[in-house]
């Protein structure tokens, strides 16, 4: 989101209070898996020391895939991992114990579908007969499976071919797939070897919410859910620490995911990003407790995720949401 001049200054008059607050307290340890991507409050909030202004003592761990963050969440060895909601969600209903405890934005605007040269697209429904390429299990696999329920495009009448994202550029580039669901930046180097994008996610209504996801038996204790109010305010406040001063955010993110500041900011600039206010409101996808909020996002991923035979059952719905320690961080 862009921020007023107002909001802004609420938020970093927030920072000043906040660590005048905890300036004689113990700052709370916490293990913090990330992923490679440019998630602009996170390496603000880390550029700008923060996190210790929060009184949080943040421990970044890089990982490469969900499935090695599922595995250290529900062994203990990290107490956040930051991703998808949907790929924790289901990761839930297969056993994953954990909790969704905040929103960091909305990346469904660098998320977008391109055809391999030669190839249209009117209609979904056009795709019958052709092949088409996604990272399984993944929200822009959820993109597909949507788009082909809303066009009645019945599953196997397309083939689906399951590639990480790289591969499927260089499969679109080499025709060996007619279409592929990517992200940034591998949405923009398919354009520039002549994919044509003909769907963008954001435009067609669907969202790609991500952000944290706790350990359950962490999140339960009072100092987890502490630990997860500052870590909370750390980051919003960190989205007015890049507007004042994009150049140290945009440096720690060359430094800790290897991309380049001009590309970095271009993703920063079409990503919706979230804050704390957010998480409690009432009328936005971001809501942890509202009726429009994260709980519709879940109900839309459990209906594809079923009908693909992504997951086997149901998981726990909005339940799997956990609004106190945002509801802490509002006060």
């Amino acid at each position: 989101m862009k921020l007023t001049a107002f909001k802004s200054a609420t938020i970093g008059m927030m920072t000043i209070m906040a660590g005048a607050c905890v300036a004689q307290e113990a700052a709370i340890e916490v293990n913090y898996g990330y992923l490679p991507v440019p998630t602009m409050p996170l390496f603000a909030a880390e550029a700008h020391g923060l996190f210790e202004d929060f009184g949080v003592d943040v421990n970044l761990i890089k990982f490469t895939s969900g499935p090695a963050q599922f595995q250290s969440l529900q062994a203990g060895s990290i107490d956040l991992a930051q991703g998808a909601l949907a790929a924790f969600y289901m990761a839930s209903t297969r056993g994953l114990e954990a909790k969704w405890v905040y929103n960091i934005g909305d990346a469904s605007a660098i998320s977008g579908l391109v055809l391999s040269e030669g190839n249209s697209l009117d209609s979904y429904a056009d795709l019958a007969g052709k092949s088409i390429s996604a990272p399984p299990g993944s929200i822009l696999h959820l993109f597909h499976l949507s788009q082909a329920m809303d066009a009645d495009l019945d599953f196997d009448q397309v083939d689906f071919v399951p590639l990480p994202p790289p591969q499927a550029v260089s499969a679109i580039q080499n025709g060996n797939v007619d279409a592929a669901w990517l992200w940034e930046p591998l949405l923009s180097i398919a354009e520039a070897n002549g994919a044509v994008q003909v769907r963008n996610a954001s435009k067609i209504g669907l969202h790609d919410v991500f952000g944290l996801a706790a350990g359950e038996d962490w999140v339960e204790s009072e100092e987890g859910r502490d630990a997860v109010a500052r870590v909370s305010r750390a980051l919003t406040a960190g989205i007015a620490a890049y507007e004042q001063d994009p150049a140290l955010t945009l440096a720690k993110i060359e430094e800790m995911t290897g991309i380049k500041p001009e590309l970095a900011q271009s993703i920063i600039a079409r990503t919706n990003w979230a804050t704390v206010a957010d998480q409690v409101a009432e009328t936005n996808v971001f809501s942890l407790t509202g009726p429009d909020g994260s709980g519709a996002v879940i109900d839309w991923i459990d209906d594809r995720a079923l009908a693909a035979g992504l997951i086997n059952a149901s998981g726990a719905g909005a339940d799997f949401l956990d609004p106190r320690s945002a509801k802490m961080a509002a006060q």
